[in-house]
């Protein structure tokens, strides 16, 4: 988008409808004679109410109308594979569409402003296991001098180039460095604040990845290996849900507490929890 048609930063939006309803204010305070008429001829659309109907949400972009709203925006380049994102990003009701939408929502945005990569380096570490099980590895007495290394003591089909690239993002995240003598160590910090949107994306990616790797846990773990798989089916009544998430919050709570106090620690082990509906 060219600095005459707006100042406007596309990629500050979440939504496309309130982009829309930005763009419009901010064209109409330049010329009040700026109208849904005009923005339509522009973009080739013969409803003049098209536009309005979209930006409150009376109906949606179909993949016909994407490319007229795109040239009635004047958008190009990143601008417009944004825009275009986005919109798939909010209709979309398949979730890992949207997540898929979203990481690229994430991408445009790094690859055009520096303070976007933050977001983008919080949710590669958050979605993915692999990423959260090796920096939790490096708290263990094993070796953690190469990424061979690390990678040789982790299951679940994790590879040295997985390993490289994890540690580089945790480097990049302030969490990690190389110490000389004791190879790859955490650093006594925590992520920065993370954004909702991008935390609840990061959360479906992660726990989708740790229900595979439960399954193929049942297959695959020794049957020396320690370990516990406990399940319970139960009629119960709705308003007793949220003592029950309550309780479980306060067992993983406990359980950190006893781990953060090992003298030891020599493995990294996963522990999850779930609740869900049988019955509609």
């Amino acid at each position: 988008m060219s600095k005459n048609e707006t100042q406007i930063n596309i990629f500050a939006f979440d939504n496309y409808r309130d982009f829309l309803k930005a763009f419009y204010e901010y064209k109409k305070s330049l010329n009040s004679r700026y109208s849904y008429r005009v923005f339509c001829n522009k973009a080739g659309i013969s409803s003049t109410s098209y536009l309005n109907m979209i930006m409150h949400g009376k109906r949606n972009l179909t993949q016909k109308s994407i490319p007229k709203f795109v040239k009635g925006l004047s958008l190009k380049g990143n601008e417009k594979k944004y825009f275009e994102n986005l919109v798939l990003y909010n209709q979309s009701t398949d979730q890992e569409l949207r997540s898929e939408y979203f990481q690229r929502l994430l991408f445009l945005r790094s690859e055009k402003f520096d303070v976007y990569k933050l977001g983008y380096n919080q949710h590669a570490f958050l979605s993915k296991w692999y990423a959260v099980a090796i920096y939790e590895f490096l708290d263990t007495k094993n070796n953690c001098h190469s990424a061979k290394l690390i990678a040789d003591k982790l299951k679940g089909g994790v590879t040295e180039e997985d390993v490289k690239e994890s540690l580089t993002l945790l480097k990049k995240l302030g969490l990690i460095k190389k110490d000389p003598s004791k190879g790859y160590v955490k650093i006594n910090a925590s992520l920065e604040t993370v954004d909702d949107n991008i935390l609840n994306d990061a959360k479906f990616n992660y726990h989708k990845s740790m229900i595979d790797l439960t399954k193929e846990s049942l297959e695959d773990s020794p049957v020396y290996e320690l370990r516990e798989l406990s399940a319970l089916t139960f009629a119960v009544d709705s308003e007793k849900l949220p003592e029950i998430i309550k309780k479980m919050k306060s067992l993983i709570r406990d359980v950190n507490k006893v781990t953060s106090k090992g003298k030891y620690k020599d493995k990294v082990y996963q522990l999850n929890l779930s609740l869900f509906g049988l019955s509609k």
